[in-house]
């Protein structure tokens, strides 16, 4: 606690405990002509006592060594394209099992977000018959099949935007 006299001193830095401790270590090994006695044995027991707090405090308030290696990411990545490949997976059975193999050939999935579906067609016939499609009946059948929110097709042509 800190009074008029000594202004309140902040914690020491992991640095700061390991030199004091440091210290407090080396001034045991070097006993002056005042150390005789029973205030000696209440100094070192003094002494001690700092010193476990000191090492606890340094034990508890060091900063946590980050881990340096990839695993996590690779498993966050893991994870992220499972859940994508199930997500598009589905949806791409259905995609080529409701829509003709020559038309279905021709389209490819740029995005899902948000129930929103983005189709690429590789020519503007392509898009057109695709659009028809969604328009009659099989917007509404993909819904049905799929598991996840699917509120509507975009469809573009490849190269174009």
């Amino acid at each position: 606690m800190a009074t008029p006299d000594q202004p309140h001193r902040p914690p020491l830095s992991p640095a700061e405990a390991t030199e004091a401790i440091e210290s407090i270590r080396r001034s045991r090994s070097l006993p002056s002509p005042v150390d005789r006695g029973p205030a000696r044995d209440a100094r070192r027991d003094d002494i001690a006592a700092v010193t476990r707090t000191l090492e606890n405090l340094q034990t508890r308030r060091a900063r946590r060594q980050r881990e340096r290696s990839i695993t996590p990411l690779l498993q966050q990545l893991d994870r992220e394209a499972t859940l994508r490949r199930k997500r598009f997976g589905q949806l791409v059975e259905l995609w080529v099992a409701l829509l003709p193999r020559e038309i279905a050939e021709r389209t490819t999935f740029t995005m899902l977000r948000g129930g929103s579906l983005s189709v690429e067609a590789d020519s503007a016939s392509v898009a057109y018959e695709v659009n028809r499609r969604l328009r009659s009946g099989l917007l509404a059948e993909l819904r049905r099949g799929y598991t996840g929110t699917l509120t509507r097709v975009m469809v573009s042509v490849a190269g174009r935007r």
